[in-house]
């Protein structure tokens, strides 16, 4: 069992991650699984999508009861019975840097991880049922009809390969940090799940 990330520790590998990522995740990964008007692409913009996230904290909700004041009844001249209201406030605490660097760490591995493992998973399902050579598997997945009748994506066993060794490094370092970070048991890893 691996030990807890202390928050010193974590503020200051969140730092170096923010860095890392910030120079070394290419800026086109091999799969393409965004359309071109967004910037998903760019780790720069996912990170700070995430650390803007991140800033406003975790929701904490709070309900606040306001008594109002008894009052004498005007024409009885008996005193009103006390009455009260009550209201949930919504505000946020911030996050931990432990916290912080779980979720930039697990975001980080659903933006750049996950589609080489989904891909990975698909022609690895393929191969199974496949009568043609692994090498020769194509797959083109179609837009929607009211678009376009090209391919949204097309994928094939070279650019499947070349996406795994272009996210396996990154993968690997994530999959160490949430370790330490969680109990939670997460598949960070380019490879496919096993069935």
């Amino acid at each position: 069992m691996t030990e807890m990330i202390s928050e010193a520790e974590a503020e200051l590998l969140l730092a170096n991650l923010d860095a890392e990522v910030r120079k070394a995740v290419p800026e086109l990964l091999p799969l393409d699984l965004y359309p071109s008007a967004q910037d998903w692409l760019d780790p720069v913009t996912v990170l700070d999508s995430i650390q803007a996230e991140i800033a406003e904290g975790v929701p904490v909700v709070r309900k606040v009861r306001v008594a109002e004041s008894s009052e004498v009844d005007r024409v009885t001249g008996k005193p009103r019975p006390s009455q009260s209201t009550s209201a949930e406030l919504t505000g946020s605490r911030p996050y931990t840097a432990v916290e912080s660097l779980d979720l930039t760490t697990e975001a980080l591995a659903l933006v750049f991880v996950s589609p080489v493992q989904m891909a990975s998973k698909v022609f690895s399902t393929l191969s199974k049922f496949s009568r043609t050579e692994f090498d020769l598997v194509e797959v083109k997945f179609a837009a929607k009809k009211e678009e376009t009748s090209d391919p949204v994506l097309e994928l094939d066993s070279a650019t499947v390969d070349l996406a795994r060794s272009v996210a396996r490094p990154l993968a690997k370092e994530l999959d160490k940090l949430s370790r330490s970070l969680t109990q939670k048991t997460r598949n960070i890893s380019v490879e496919p799940e096993k069935n």
